[in-house]
């Protein structure tokens, strides 16, 4: 007897009536994908498969699909698919089971069709074309391995102008090997590592449908680079067989579309696309001459990448400030503290000059500076960082020239590469001859001895307070404090709370122009609550500047106390002229000019109790 069909599988009513039950059954499936971690951090535990959707909804997997050949449920159906699809493209990505996610992407999801367009073929086809022209000993499956493809297809143009063959080197395949979601990579110079992810990138587009690349650099020049040099360069070179079966549909100065809907670009914004691959070149670089930009690629092009997608940030360090200060010291303190990282979380690598194997040169008969034998010393037995003769020898060579440089541009430590000297920084050599002679430190308060304070009242702003004793030709920097949205009674509490003994308060000259609510000047507020000002001269800017730069070889600092001080006038720097490339003659104003203008004051304006008289300002007293 034969069974009467109904238009469903063997005849079955549906088990799905709506593509709304069939879709709550699916986000059901996704959310047990996922579990919570005792850091309360949602962390996949399962991956996303179409066996595993089917089994969840109660059917076979034939089954689950022949849904799609109703309208209705359609669409329910694709979103699904292209979930566990994209799931399956970044686990061949990441490296992981390669065959298998190769299997799973040609069996479930056709890839062979879209992905490898006349890549693939019979014998004889394109691929054996291809192999033969590339090594005729190579297996047409080497094709499918992408670390195989990055060592062996593409060209790129070496220091010496020579055209050879790319191959990572040992810094390239560390970081290749242990590429997260989202990857911080501090680093000194020349490890190669914006190459290496331009050919990464190029390769995922080469081999990878629908997919959008973008690469930032921090100006038009290095953008025009990139892409010039290292990618167009690597594309044109590729064997003629595979450039047939991955024509360039647009070729522009900063953009390549190929034929299976992959596009690479680069830029020094992508604010407006969406992307699966981002790479953002010497961040740290545009965090300090450009915050505005560092701001737009903060909240625009780091929005394109959503989680689970792909963001490497690389640069040398540019000073203890910015975006990639905070992301890189997040990403160390999660990194310390075990933190199990979620797909929106930064994993940080460092790279130092040491890890290079270039940076070596024959041991003469050099004999080692003796501060350089300690520093020596102490990376091997503080950092455990090893290093041979020959090794010793460059960087002494090295630092013989760039003297402080050689902290930012070849750290051998994270910690280094922030310490370094701010590049523009109006006090860099007076704070590198603090730390050579070791003036920060801690140390008890005197009782004996009155405290003075150094103020810079801004307006709308931060104010900014130095707390100072002043012991023989020693001044000693005992305190900072900086804060805003309060009036001056609110400083007259806190200079109470502090406990101290005060002997002078002294402010800038413009105490008597900014008023501070009531219709009063500053000046009046003060000496209403109890604080007697004495007002300092007015000098030009620059004066200022030298003024502070003589006292600091007077200073020593508290550590604990005056640490936020210490950090603005290490970044108290010059503005940079983006249209000429340079530094300006004046300062930039930011957060670090609050505590760098209090302590002007204090050069201004700071007279030795024993006659000895650096700067002897005209000075008032009221009250």
């Amino acid at each position: 007897m034969s069974r009467k069909r109904t238009g469903q599988p063997n005849g079955r009513p549906p088990m799905y009536k709506t593509p709304e039950e069939l879709q709550d059954k699916i986000d059901e499936y996704f959310g047990s994908c996922w579990q919570t971690n005792s850091d309360s951090i949602k962390i996949q535990t399962i991956p996303y498969t179409m066996t595993g959707l089917a089994i969840a909804c109660g059917m076979s997997r034939r089954a689950l699909l022949d849904y799609t050949k109703k309208d209705a449920f359609l669409p329910t159906l694709k979103k699904a698919k292209a979930i566990c699809q994209r799931y399956a493209e970044e686990y061949l990505f990441k490296g992981k089971n390669q065959a298998g996610a190769i299997f799973n992407l040609k069996n479930n999801y056709a890839w062979k069709d879209k992905t490898e367009h006349a890549i693939t073929g019979p014998e004889g086809g394109p691929v054996g074309l291809l192999l033969e022209e590339i090594d005729g000993k190579t297996s047409k499956t080497k094709l499918s391995d992408r670390l195989w493809r990055l060592n062996n297809l593409y060209y790129i143009v070496n220091e010496q102008g020579q055209k050879i063959k790319f191959a990572l080197n040992p810094v390239q395949t560390a970081l290749y090997k242990h590429l997260w979601f989202l990857n911080l990579i501090l680093k000194s110079r020349q490890h190669g590592i914006t190459t290496f992810l331009c050919i990464l990138f190029l390769d995922a587009c080469l081999f990878n449908s629908n997919i959008r690349a973008g690469i930032i650099a921090h100006n038009r020049e290095d953008a025009e680079s990139f892409f010039k040099d290292k990618i167009k360069f690597a594309y044109d070179n590729l064997p003629p067989t595979l450039l047939d079966a991955r024509p360039a549909q647009s070729d522009s100065a900063r953009e390549l579309s190929f034929s299976n809907n992959s596009t690479i670009r680069v830029g020094t914004s992508m604010r407006s696309a969406t992307l699966q691959y981002l790479h953002i070149s010497e961040f740290g670089k545009i965090c300090r001459r450009f915050p505005d930009k560092a701001k737009e690629i903060v909240t625009g092009a780091l929005n394109t990448v959503h989680a689970g997608q792909f963001i490497a940030i690389e640069s040398t360090a540019e000073g203890n400030e910015g975006y990639f200060f905070d992301f890189c010291k997040a990403a160390q303190r999660a990194e310390r503290l075990g933190h199990t990282l979620s797909q929106l979380d930064f994993r940080l690598y460092f790279y130092g000059w040491h890890e290079d194997q270039r940076n070596r040169i024959p041991v003469d008969d050099f004999i080692l500076p003796r501060s350089l034998v300690k520093y020596f010393k102490d990376l091997q037995e503080i950092h455990g960082v090893n290093l041979d003769s020959e090794q010793m020898t460059w960087y002494a060579k090295k630092w013989a020239t760039q003297g402080d440089d050689m902290h930012r541009e070849h750290p051998s430590t994270p910690e280094e590469a922030f310490e370094a000297s701010v590049e523009g920084a109006y006090f860099a050599t007076q704070f590198e001859r603090i730390y050579k002679e070791n003036r920060i430190l801690s140390f008890p308060v005197e009782s004996g001895i009155p405290v003075d304070t150094w103020w810079d009242i801004g307006y709308n702003d931060t104010n900014s307070i130095w707390f100072t004793q002043t012991v023989g030709r020693e001044i000693r920097i005992i305190d900072y404090y900086g804060h805003s949205g309060e009036g001056l009674p609110y400083y007259k509490t806190m200079l109470d709370d502090k406990g101290y003994r005060y002997g002078s308060h002294m402010a800038p000259h413009d105490i008597n122009v900014h008023e501070w609510g009531g219709g009063k000047t500053r000046l009046e507020t003060a000496q209403q609550l109890g604080i007697q000002f004495e007002v300092c001269q007015k000098l030009p800017k620059d004066d200022q500047i030298n003024a502070a730069r003589t006292i600091l070889k007077y200073c020593t600092f508290n550590e604990k106390t005056t640490r936020e001080g210490i950090r603005g006038l290490e970044n108290y720097r010059k503005a940079w002229d983006e249209k000429k490339g340079v530094w300006k003659d004046k300062p930039l104003h930011n957060w670090a000019s609050n505590p760098a203008d209090a302590f002007m004051t204090m050069g201004v304006g700071h007279t030795f109790r024993s006659n000895v008289v650096l700067f002897r300002p005209k000075r008032r007293k009221y009250g």
